[in-house]
């Protein structure tokens, strides 16, 4: 028996390598690529992607987002159940939301249109937990700072169209769908803002204030000098300032992140580059729901953790709402556009009839069949310019209601299971900015902004947990005190 073993095992060490062997090394082959190591490297690549991209160009953010939700899935399956313990008090509410529009659907106009557009919904929602699981440890500032930086390349690019309108190709987000993440990514900034001034010297804290309020205002100045017709050359002269400025200052930011100086880094690049950036996008792009919005997340964030500049702020939003043109126009012309033929209020009391005549809904994606209830509504419409009442439309009122406890359960979840600090009132003010803005437009609906919000909420919620990398960040920017 041991001769014939050993007979065995000679003859297939001479003879060439059979079938059964080429198998076995082709599937060590492929658990030496899939080795726990490369794919994690391989994840947080295309997570770093899809961060950065999200801000600029939907197309660009699928084709990273795709197989990122592929790769975890598959590095994750054995884990599923411990992954949905951790995110069940904020995801399962959702879920639920999806199955019950799903079950109201086969009631409503074209069902499998809309278990599609739900699946599709659900998919995406994956890019909140997949966040949440990759923000931890050193990966929460890495991502974070992907997602503002990517929206302050698409905010640079808004504030030079403004400057040179008609000079500057569209090649990003129009402005409805930016403005809509910029509700989000602004107040995000301006929460992680706070929490970084809290952990930094008196003198730093100072010195990124003057930062904030001095760069604000030059790139204020230089995103509306169409707006107050100044000279050209006077513009030029503006841009080429303001790209030296921010040149230099992202340079400062690289040293001293290379220098282990994060915390400081941080707060650099969000007081001198992104802070003032978005806030002049926002502006320039004259979308009233997103102004109304970031006025309320900043608000709530002002109100509970830097209270001596509400007032200040308050001001400097009624100088803007008074004296810079175009925005006081805007803000003149609301009830006119309201009431308009065709308008939001004739949108409006289209959903309100037919949420009342169909209290489970018409169905998921299916509100374009406003446009057979009034001519007077533009063909190209397909909702309800409404978060609230497009989903009530589509989902019917047991929709609705679950929407709502989606929402209420990641306040619950930021400020009822954690320390209160400008991270965790930022998910409150996140939340109140996306549906303030929404209260006129339907940005659930709108990928661009969707895909936005759950990045924020992957990154955020998860910033919040006592092992993530919030906690050693703000170590760290302590020990520099």
């Amino acid at each position: 028996m041991q001769e014939r073993v050993a007979n065995e095992e000679s003859s297939t060490c001479d003879s060439p390598v059979p079938f059964t062997m080429t198998s076995h090394t082709s599937v060590l082959n492929r658990e030496s690529f899939l080795s726990s190591k490369r794919i994690e490297k391989l994840t947080l690549g295309l997570a770093f992607g899809v961060a950065l991209c999200v801000p600029v160009k939907l197309s660009l953010t699928y084709a990273f987002l795709l197989p990122l939700i592929l790769l975890w899935s598959y590095e994750n399956f054995d884990n599923r159940a411990f992954v949905f313990q951790q995110v069940r008090a904020w995801a399962l509410p959702f879920l639920a939301f999806v199955l019950m529009s799903m079950v109201t659907g086969l009631f409503g106009l074209h069902p499998l249109g809309s278990a599609f557009h739900l699946f599709r919904l659900g998919f995406n929602f994956l890019v909140a937990i997949v966040f949440f699981r990759l923000a931890e440890e050193r990966y929460f500032l890495l991502l974070t700072a992907a997602l503002l930086f990517g929206q302050f390349i698409g905010s640079l690019h808004t504030v030079l169209e403004s400057a040179f309108p008609g000079h500057i190709p569209v090649i990003f987000h129009g402005a409805v769908s930016e403005s809509g993440q910029l509700a989000i990514t602004s107040i995000f900034a301006f929460g992680l803002f706070l929490q970084t001034l809290e952990r930094s010297e008196s003198r730093a804290a100072r010195a990124a204030l003057v930062q904030v309020m001095t760069t604000s205002l030059a790139v204020g100045i230089f995103a509306s000098s169409h707006w107050l017709r100044l000279p050209l050359w006077l513009q030029f002269f503006a841009l080429g300032a303001l790209l030296v400025h921010l040149s230099s200052n992202m340079f400062r930011v690289v040293s001293l992140y290379n220098n282990l100086e994060r915390p400081r880094a941080m707060l650099v690049f969000l007081a001198s580059l992104v802070l003032p950036l978005l806030f002049a996008a926002l502006i320039v792009n004259l979308k009233r729901g997103p102004w109304a919005g970031v006025t309320a997340g900043m608000l709530i964030l002002l109100f509970c953790h830097a209270r001596r500049f509400l007032v200040p702020f308050l001001g400097v939003v009624c100088l803007l709402a008074v004296f810079l043109e175009p925005v006081a126009s805007r803000i003149v012309q609301m009830p006119a556009h309201f009431f308009m033929s065709g308008g939001r209020g004739t949108i409006w009391d289209i959903g309100l009839e037919l949420a009342l005549r169909f209290p489970l809904g018409i169905g998921f994606d299916n509100s374009g069949v406003l446009r057979q209830f009034s001519p007077e509504v533009p063909s190209v419409l397909n909702h309800f310019h409404s978060n609230f009442l497009n989903i009530l439309v589509e989902t019917g009122w047991p929709g609705f209601a679950l929407y709502l406890w989606w929402l209420v359960s990641i306040v619950v979840f930021a400020l009822f299971r954690h320390r209160v600090s400008p991270l965790t009132t930022s998910v409150l003010a996140v939340i109140v900015s996306w549906q303030v803005a929404g209260l006129a437009e339907y940005n659930f609906g709108d990928s661009e902004v969707l895909l936005t919000l759950l990045v924020v909420l992957g990154i955020s919620l998860r910033g919040l947990q006592p092992s993530s990398a919030q906690a050693k960040f703000s170590t760290m920017a302590a020990s520099h005190d």
